[in-house]
């Protein structure tokens, strides 16, 4: 079903230079080859997070407090485990499209390595689209399609950091209105499980509300799965487009880690 929409979606909008069709269909076959070792890695990474949820609380469903105090620590800690994450996955997603083994000891290696400067990227990124919203949302969306990149371009290209704003740009520079199609057509989808997170959870269903351990466990396992689709997009949109204007090769991608 995936892939039929993602080939509708590309003949619609055919005009433009990048496939999208191809790209979503390239994601998701991706994705789902890579899915539980992607799941695991998230886990691992994301394990503490678990551990510190039930050894301060337990079982018993949170109060607004609790939310307030736990959320805060997720944000920090997320913000550490989000980027190093994304490296791991960005090195994975490289070396499935060339058809080469990716273990997950060797994906962790990478996602270390590239901690520090993803992290800052995905710091000054953040600020600058937050600037965006406030000032009416386009210019967010602006920068969000031609940054979509800027962490492929830090990790397989090792670009120093401000200059992987550049790098990114000038790669989506011609098929950023592809993109922001192909980013409209991917939220969508992610929509539809978080909405329905959110519906249950109003709904008051017994067992099921903010709070709640089977809650927590639901928007955990779904934030994971969604955090590695959108690691996978990255980088097969980082591919399609040095493959469209570069004529660069998963392989020659790849020589940067060996």
């Amino acid at each position: 079903m995936f892939f039929q929409a993602a080939v509708v979606v590309g003949l619609v909008i055919r005009g433009f230079m990048l496939d999208i069709g191809a790209v979503l269909a390239t994601t998701f076959r991706v994705w789902f080859r890579k899915l539980i070792p992607f799941f695991l890695i998230a886990l691992f990474v994301n394990a503490p997070m678990v551990l510190l949820r039930f050894y301060l609380f337990g079982p018993r469903i949170l109060t607004e407090d609790d939310l307030v105090s736990f959320g805060f620590v997720s944000i920090v800690y997320s913000l550490f485990a989000t980027p190093f994450v994304t490296g791991t996955y960005t090195f994975a997603v490289i070396q499935e499209l060339r058809g080469a083994p990716a273990s997950i000891s060797r994906s962790l290696n990478v996602g270390m390595a590239s901690l520090l400067p993803v992290l800052i990227l995905t710091v000054l990124a953040s600020i600058a689209l937050t600037l965006g919203v406030i000032l009416l949302i386009i210019p967010a969306l602006i920068l969000a399609t031609m940054w979509c990149v800027i962490i492929p371009v830090c990790v397989a290209e090792r670009q120093p950091i401000f200059d992987c704003f550049s790098r990114s740009a000038r790669l989506t520079s011609g098929s950023r209105w592809a993109i922001l199609g192909l980013l409209f057509v991917v939220i969508i989808i992610w929509f539809i499980p978080t909405f329905g997170i959110a519906v249950v959870s109003l709904s008051g269903v017994e067992g099921f509300q903010e709070g709640d351990a089977l809650h927590f466990f639901t928007s955990f396992g779904i934030g994971l799965l969604s955090g590695s689709f959108w690691g996978v997009l990255a980088t097969v949109i980082y591919h399609a487009l040095r493959e469209l204007k570069e004529g660069v090769t998963p392989d020659e991608i790849a020589q940067i880690f060996e």
